[in-house]
């Protein structure tokens, strides 16, 4: 004989209605049941290095990554006129000591494939920001394939860097560079048997003679196929994004031919320029310690230029220092919040001044020994 089964509790009654409501709720409104927020301690980059059960949790490192999935709604107006309807939304914010440092969207295609990126300071991004606000950032457009097609630059002085890649059966053959919309450069790409990277050629446009150097886009080709164009590679050509200002009144005349030879790593090693009847114009030298660019070198004829890098256990630049002829004129250490740079005359600090997010907010002239201010 069967036994009576003594009766549930009412709150346990309801839950078999609950689950019907909350997956009708999902079925009618898709966007309620977005992954939450997900917590994890990161570097500077951004990297999701471990999990962490809770937002305080993750907050309490030096780098802190959010990571959720958001609905078109959420998505900046900058963003949407390059975003298709069938895009998955990914948000990736990343925190310094607590607060936020940079923003990135991934857009996912129906195979998974990240199709556009959207990186940037919350400047860029947020229509409510101050004008007092970094608006730094880029957003990069990717084929089916996943092969970066167009790149958007946007630096914090309101100007725009626009690059247009072009491919042969998914080997990148050259890529057109345009500032605020003028053309300025035309990077041709060479390849060992083997398909690595082996040279690029860059051709300078009239328009590109009124800028200094400027660097790649932001693909690599490290560890790559197909000349290092896959999808996901977030790497840049190595040794172009460390420009200092003691080498930017270097200009290239129009017609110029620079070429660089670049090793396996992706890393520049040297950089060769001529002008258009094949004259040797000057050459910058690299040089390297693993991933870390220690030093460039200017030379044309008697001329030498050296800028060297100091770095933190990190990895993070710290010191620069600029000599001619040997001779130190500058040095800039950089600090989180400002930068200190001293002139130097005759091996002695004769001015120093700090900066702070692009201003200089004061300067201090350094008298002799037992001379007076």
């Amino acid at each position: 004989m069967q036994k009576n089964l003594p009766a549930l509790p009412r709150s346990l009654r309801v839950l078999p209605g609950l689950y019907f409501f909350l997956a009708l709720a999902f079925f009618l409104y898709p966007e309620a049941a977005l992954v939450p927020v997900r917590w994890y301690r990161s570097n500077s980059s951004g990297m999701a290095l471990e999990y962490s059960q809770s937002r305080l949790a993750a907050l309490r490192n030096e780098y802190a990554l959010s990571i959720e999935t958001v609905d078109r709604g959420q998505v900046p107006e900058l963003i949407l006129p390059y975003l298709e309807e069938d895009f998955t939304i990914e948000l990736r914010t990343l925190y310094e000591q607590g607060r936020e440092s940079r923003r990135q969207w991934l857009f996912r295609d129906e195979s998974n494939i990240v199709r556009l990126v959207a990186s940037g300071s919350r400047g860029l991004f947020d229509a409510d920001a101050s004008e007092d606000e970094a608006k730094s950032g880029f957003i990069e457009i990717r084929n089916m394939e996943g092969q970066a097609i167009r790149e958007l630059r946007f630096e914090n002085d309101s100007s725009q860097w626009e690059f247009l890649f072009t491919y042969s059966q998914g080997t990148l053959l050259n890529v057109e560079t345009l500032f605020n919309d003028i053309a300025v450069s035309t990077d041709i790409y060479s390849y060992s048997r083997f398909g690595s990277i082996r040279a690029i050629d860059r051709m300078v446009h009239e328009g590109g003679t009124v800028l200094s150097r400027h660097a790649f886009p932001r693909i690599g080709f490290s560890g790559s196929s197909a000349g290092g164009t896959g999808a996901g590679n977030e790497s840049v050509f190595q040794g172009m994004s460390y420009t200092s200002l003691f080498l930017q009144n270097i200009a290239v005349p129009a017609g110029a031919v620079i070429s660089y030879n670049v090793d396996s790593r992706g890393r520049i090693l040297a950089e060769l320029w001529k002008d258009e009847d094949g004259e040797v114009l000057g050459e910058f030298v690299n040089t390297w310690s693993t991933e870390r660019l220690l030093s460039v070198e200017w030379i044309y004829g008697e001329e030498r230029r050296l800028v060297e890098y100091e770095y933190n256990s990190s990895g993070e630049r710290i010191r620069e220092r600029n000599y001619r002829s040997g001779i130190l004129e500058r040095v800039v250490s950089f600090f989180p919040d400002r930068e200190i740079e001293e002139i130097f005359l005759d091996d002695r600090v004769i001015l120093r001044a700090v900066w702070e997010e692009g201003r200089r907010v004061s300067e201090e002239r350094i008298p002799p020994p037992g001379g007076t201010r």
